[in-house]
């Protein structure tokens, strides 16, 4: 876990070539051919200390479950002369307890959360990248009786096979792979069990307890699909998880029969519809979700219980989904859909339909021709009806002017693609957020295509839409240096992308903090670096037993603009800050920024969002310790130093 001593280096900048032999590293090779040193990945990943790098030779199917535990800066990869990424391919049927109430009595028995066919558990600073990690079938499992309340075991656990999970542990890189065929895609558990004896799952979780110990992960350029969700983020409690560039596809019920199976095994199973990303128990952590895309999949943003309406959505594209919700005969409308939530939260994003497929009505345009004493044709015009969602139903009107000639005329009140989504009386977009209907339109919907979910440049709604109509006001950029494009694969796929990150080193414990620090970590040094965008979120309200779409959205009152000053350079930085409209006391929080930079290539290049934790002082500081800083630009300030090594 995070509390353990943690050398600092580019999480990145270990799987350059070369970086290995200037770490005193080594390369561990794996191949089922007698080529290489192991021939199990498992085995590899015993022999593995740290800074060492796991390289798989071929492209084989590897079935075994795979589990890191305990492990610190490992770099486990496919060989990048491999055309087909290798398999770790596993069905776990063995963690799927507890299964009664007596067994929940026991945290050696309550399992559910360590399935995975790769598990990384309580491990930091792990690279998994380019290797293809499958559950090999759907296998749902459930128990009626079990979790406990203060009178009796009364409540259900319900749960699934996972392809990779996040077992407490942090900084954990998910880059390039193909997660397919699990329950769950990707399942991040980051609550520290800190007690023996009865889990009491209803009680308020001690998520001060974990503090310090899980977050900073980033699941980045991903294929996910073909699992009942496609990430599952429970019981997070402390730092953040980015989630951007993924193509999420076909995560559903696989089969009706699969659903049915889901939805009657306990009584929990009607909070179960399936879907993209399902949040539960994560009322703290920030996540921000951005330049991705999503096809085909059930609900888009699903909320269990406890979720939060603090994150961070932006520049991604919607597309159809699987089936249209009210045709859905099982979870029709779940109240668990989460998107109309994030109202005050989502920017530059384009939604297809969801709820009902696009309807269309046909309006003739005529022109009486007095010559003649007949009424003439001039034109046929589709007129949308969309319906995006409940809750975002409202879609901005457009006067349509029409010229034939010597003659005019207009159709008021036309809703057209691209047209903004004012969402609902009760919860609209603010003024500037950007978030429009599209329904769009890609080169291929195959997954073997070399096209597969590029945005049909050609297409002239797609191109005014989607290229360069990223959030600006955040500064993430494309690679070469651009606005950045709506959706995870951008127009200029050609140029080289500069990997940068935020990640933070301590608590601000004030009322008004008047400092914050962090690292920024890059694969490359940066220049002339600066903030882009800088916030205070205060997410002092939170609703303990809100269930999906019926929490509350975080208020704009509750999002404060901050200015800062100080110079930053790539490494260890403390910077200034001046709060904006503050009227509130601030009990827990984080400040969320983005810092851009020049590269090495003179293009300048925006970090993933960064979150930085504030409390008050009733929580105890976290103890990360990152020692052994390489970077000449932390400051030789002993107090900045106490700071930054003992946090």
């Amino acid at each position: 876990m995070c509390n353990k001593s943690i050398r600092y280096r580019s999480l990145y900048g270990i799987v350059i070539a070369g970086i290995a032999a200037s770490l005193q590293a080594a390369t561990i090779t794996v191949s089922k051919g007698g080529t290489a040193i192991y021939n199990t990945i498992q085995s590899a990943v015993d022999a593995a200390v740290e800074n060492d790098t796991i390289i798989i030779k071929d492209s084989n199917i590897y079935e075994e479950c795979v589990t890191l535990k305990s492990k610190r800066n490992i770099v486990l990869m496919s060989d990048p002369a491999l055309v087909t990424k290798p398999s770790i391919t596993y069905t776990d049927k063995l963690n799927v307890g507890p299964k009664n109430c007596s067994e929940a009595q026991d945290t050696a028995n309550i399992t559910f959360f360590k399935n995975g066919a790769l598990r990384i558990m309580e491990s930091a600073n792990i690279v998994v990248k380019d290797i293809s990690i499958n559950g090999k079938e759907i296998y749902p499992f459930g128990y009626p009786a079990v979790w406990s309340d203060l009178e009796s075991c009364r409540w259900p656990m319900q749960s699934g096979n996972t392809a990779i999970v996040l077992f407490q542990s942090c900084n954990v890189i998910i880059d390039g792979c193909d997660i397919a065929n699990a329950f769950y895609g990707i399942y991040i558990d980051g609550f520290v069990r800190t007690s023996s004896g009865s889990i009491d799952l209803l009680s308020t979780s001690p998520m001060e307890a974990a503090i310090g110990y899980t977050g900073n992960n980033l699941i980045e350029n991903n294929r996910i699909h073909h699992n009942t969700y496609g990430l599952f983020l429970e019981n997070e409690s402390d730092f953040s998880t980015v989630i951007r560039q993924n193509l999420f596809y076909e995560n559903h019920h696989q089969t009706d029969a699969a659903a049915e199976l889901v939805k009657t095994l306990t009584s929990e199973g009607l909070n179960l519809p399936g879907g993209a990303i399902y949040f539960k128990n994560s009322q703290k952590t920030p996540l921000a979700i951005y330049n991705n895309t999503f096809y085909n999949n059930f609900l888009l943003l699903v909320a269990g219980w406890r979720p939060g309406s603090h994150y961070l959505i932006f520049n991604n594209l919607y597309a159809k989904p699987f089936r249209y919700w009210s045709d859905d005969r099982l979870f029709a409308n779940s109240f668990l859909a989460a998107d109309p939530v994030y109202v005050n939260r989502t920017f530059s994003c384009l939604f297809a339909c969801q709820t009902t497929a696009l309807k269309t009505a046909k309006k003739i345009i005529t022109r009486y021709d007095n010559q003649n004493d007949q009424t003439v044709i001039l034109d046929t015009i589709t007129s949308f009806l969309p319906r995006i969602m409940n809750q975002m139903d409202q879609i901005e009107n457009t006067d349509l002017h029409l010229y034939y000639g010597d003659f005019d005329t207009v159709l008021a009140n036309e809703k057209l693609p691209g047209n903004k989504i004012l969402s609902s009386a009760e919860k609209p977009f603010p003024s500037g957020a950007n978030v429009r209907w599209l329904e769009p339109i890609f080169k291929s919907t195959d997954p073997s295509s070399n096209d597969f979910l590029i945005p049909d440049w050609n297409d002239s709604l797609m191109n005014r839409f989607v290229v360069d109509q990223g959030w600006a006001a955040s500064g993430v950029r494309d690679a070469d240096g651009s606005i950045a494009d709506i959706g995870a694969i951008p127009s200029n796929r050609n140029a080289n992308s500069t990997r940068a990150r935020i990640l933070p080193v301590n608590y601000i414990t004030e009322n008004s903090p008047e400092q914050i620090s962090f690292i920024l970590d890059s694969d490359s040094p940066l220049s002339d670096c600066r903030i882009e965008y800088c916030k205070l979120i205060n997410n002092t309200n939170r609703d303990t037993n809100s269930l999906g779409g019926i929490i509350l959205p975080l208020t704009l009152s509750n999002v404060h603009d901050v200015t800062t000053t100080g110079e930053i350079t790539t490494g260890f930085n403390q910077i200034n800050c001046e709060i904006k409209n503050k009227n509130q006391s601030l009990k827990c929080g984080f400040f969320e920024l983005i810092i851009s930079g020049v590269n090495s290539q003179g293009i300048r290049v925006s970090s993933t969002p960064g979150f930085l934790p504030v409390s008050v002082s009733e929580m105890s500081d976290f103890d990360v310790t990152f020692n052994d800083l390489d970077s000449q630009s932390a400051s030789n300030d002993q107090d900045s130093k106490k700071n930054y090594h003992q946090i």
